[in-house]
């Protein structure tokens, strides 16, 4: 009798200081642009502070210790991890340079990443019961959907942090992806993959700009899955350019150009990503002419953009790692662009020059009436 006393008590002040904070949220953001994550895209209610936020947690934590469907207690927890990352990018937001909200944001960033290891924990610990569930197909599209929105805000929040907390951000951003690529490895059905992120890209508020950061981060997940599912997501990206085709069509080749422009300039990319991001455009079937025959000219405007990037980074050392943290790229126009920047930007040894450059080595060949001695071959 107690504990239902208590749990209605908790239902009540939480829904009525749900209210109060959400109507007063209303009132006051209205500076959040439309490429910025937000509650809705994670489908979650906003997360409170204070006192409110302490009902939230606690009605939170009651749901998921008397719900007994592991698929649904899941969905709880995801919507715990989804909290927590929505409060890092408020905090970061605040005062980005002040100690305290810092210890706040990788409080929160913290709280994210464990709570994702629970989904995956308890998804590896209760296989069978979770495939049987009738609510496993809509847990899967909330995953799908959840993960690529949760990747676009770790993008967005490392445009305010330091090199080192950029790196740590990196890490997390790959954990995510690794436990995504994990789950649905072992779990969902390659069959309906597709679907899955067809549903996503379809759903998609805002610009095209979203549809870009998703398209990259498709590419990423591709590095955590298995070979057939693989070729399921390199398929799901034709969505995205179909997406793209269709906002375009109607606009002229100048229209159109200025456009991609404005998409590409409003994402959180890297010029490098960008880059890579054009290349999977490029390669992509039944292009219409509005994208065709502008990509030549946005991409020269991103190599401009990388090697204005590299000029404004004075530290050697902080030059050197950021064009690293890109060595992973497997295209190669883009590694061979990439060993250009590092020629021009970077003191080279000569031990980093063998890296990157073709190995020369002197062999003997026999001799012959052109040649008597020794050759230089390249191989």
């Amino acid at each position: 009798m107690n504990k239902l006393f208590t749990l209605s008590i908790a239902v009540l002040l939480i829904s009525t200081l749900a209210f109060v904070s959400g109507a007063f949220a209303q009132e006051t953001s209205t500076d959040i642009t439309v490429e910025t994550v937000t509650a809705t895209d994670l489908g979650v209610q906003e997360p409170s502070d204070g006192i409110a936020g302490f009902f939230q947690n606690l009605f939170s934590n009651i749901q998921y210790t008397f719900t007994t469907d592991p698929v649904k207690k899941n969905e709880i927890k995801l919507k715990q991890a989804n909290w927590a990352l929505l409060k890092s990018q408020k905090y970061l937001g605040e005062e980005a340079a002040d100690p305290k909200t810092q210890g706040k944001y990788e409080k929160y960033l913290n709280k994210y990443q464990e709570r994702m290891g629970i989904v995956k924990q308890r998804m590896e610990k209760h296989q069978e019961k979770i495939k049987a569930s009738p609510h496993f197909d809509q847990f899967m599209d909330k995953l799908t959907d959840n993960s690529l929105e949760q990747q676009r805000l770790m993008d967005h929040l490392s445009n305010k942090l330091t090199e080192e907390q950029k790196t740590k951000l990196k890490e997390i951003k790959e954990t995510g992806l690794k436990t995504w690529g994990e789950v649905i490895n072992n779990f969902d059905d390659p069959e309906k993959i597709t679907a899955r992120v067809k549903k996503v890209i379809e759903e998609i508020k805002g610009s095209e700009a979203v549809n870009l950061e998703h398209l990259k981060n498709l590419q990423l997940l591709q590095n955590y899955v298995q070979e057939e599912i693989k070729e399921k997501i390199k398929s799901s990206q034709n969505f995205s350019v179909e997406r793209l085709n269709t906002h375009l069509k109607e606009f002229n080749l100048q229209k159109a150009k200025e456009k991609l422009d404005e998409y590409f300039g409003h994402t959180m990319m890297e010029p490098i990503e960008k880059l890579k991001v054009l290349k999977i455009i490029e390669e992509s079937p039944d292009l219409i002419p509005q994208i065709k025959q502008n990509l030549p000219a946005v991409e020269s405007s991103q190599v401009q953009n990388l090697e204005d990037k590299l000029e404004s980074i004075k530290n050697e050392d902080t030059r050197s790692k950021y064009l690293e943290g890109f060595e992973d790229i497997d295209h190669q126009e883009i590694r061979t662009l990439l060993q250009t920047m590092q020629k021009k930007y970077l003191p080279f040894s000569a031990q980093d020059i063998k890296q990157v450059m073709p190995q020369t080595k002197v062999m003997p060949v026999q001799p012959n009436k052109a040649s008597t001695g020794t050759e230089t071959q390249t191989y």
